[in-house]
């Protein structure tokens, strides 16, 4: 394939953000040149949109790596006071810059100042960039979110108490001394502070060691049964009645069995006077007939 259409292939597979496979792209533009500084700078771009910071910072400024996208590397891989030198060495020897890239350079500085708990520098310089970014800007509610960040911190630190400095400035003999009146506070300071809404002694008498006490309604409760350890089917009072219940049973089923039979002695009895009373029909019905002969 030639240079022109994967140049093609890469401006599509960018505007896609199919990454991995736009660095395929890049990898065979740099088989055809090894120079091309577009594509060097590509795939650094590209290596810091999948987060191969490392593999990023292995490039070096003339292999399309800028001082900027370095910095940026080692920030994300934590190494802040590296990527401050670097940051502070771009704005030293570029001074051509384009607004875009001033801009870029200032959101990245103001990232490493929180990082590097410099919180009040962080919010003022998020607090410029928030008012002069555009109100439809994606940059927007990130910055806003980082400028809320930077004064919850500020606000965090100004409320520690200043007994943390007060401590820090005492002797060892005073502490070795009398170490908790020094700390903790007395209790005339408690009592000031928060009175106590709990009742006296007199108030509420205190039951003595040793003594439970129950409730009414605790005490009117039955007690629990005595067998309650034992399986429902295996208690006395469970197999009373079960065993009732199983002589019920076999009552219904004997009744249920006479009743049967009763009716089957019925039916035959019925049966057999039928064929009686045929029997003798047929036998009357013979006498009566008169034999045929001869005259």
């Amino acid at each position: 394939m030639s240079q022109a259409k994967l140049y093609h292939t890469l401006h599509d597979q960018i505007a896609l953000q199919h990454y991995p496979q736009a660095l395929r792209t890049v990898s065979k533009l740099l088989r055809i040149d090894p120079s091309d500084p577009l594509a060097l700078q590509t795939r650094s771009q590209l290596l810091i949109a999948l987060d191969s910071y490392a593999d990023a910072l292995r490039s070096p400024a003339s292999q399309g790596t800028s001082r900027l996208a370095r910095a940026y590397c080692l920030y994300k891989l934590g190494r802040v006071d590296e990527a401050r030198t670097e940051l502070d060495a771009l704005e030293e020897e570029d001074e051509g810059a384009s607004d875009e890239e001033d801009r870029a350079r200032e959101v990245l500085r103001a990232q490493l100042l929180y990082r590097l708990g410099e919180f009040e520098q962080a919010r003022d310089l998020f607090d410029d960039l928030a008012s002069t970014a555009e109100q439809d800007s994606p940059e927007l509610p990130d910055l806003q979110s980082n400028l809320s960040a930077s004064t919850s911190q500020l606000d965090f630190l100004s409320s520690v108490p200043s007994l943390i400095s007060s401590t820090s400035s005492l002797s060892i003999e005073d502490l070795e001394s009398r170490p908790l009146s020094l700390i903790l506070p007395s209790s005339s300071s408690r009592t000031h502070a928060a009175p106590s809404t709990r009742p006296t002694p007199s108030t509420r008498p205190r039951p003595p060691r040793g003594s439970l006490s129950l409730s009414p309604t605790l005490l009117s409760r039955p007690p629990p049964p005595s067998d309650r350890w034992i399986p429902i089917r295996q208690r006395p009072s469970m197999r009373d009645a079960l065993m009732q219940q199983k002589e019920k049973m076999r009552g219904k089923k004997r009744e249920r069995h006479l009743a049967s039979q009763g009716t089957q002695g019925a039916v035959g009895e019925e049966e057999g006077l039928k064929v009686q009373v045929g029997a003798g029909q047929k036998t009357g019905g013979g006498s009566g007939k008169k034999k045929k002969g001869k005259k």
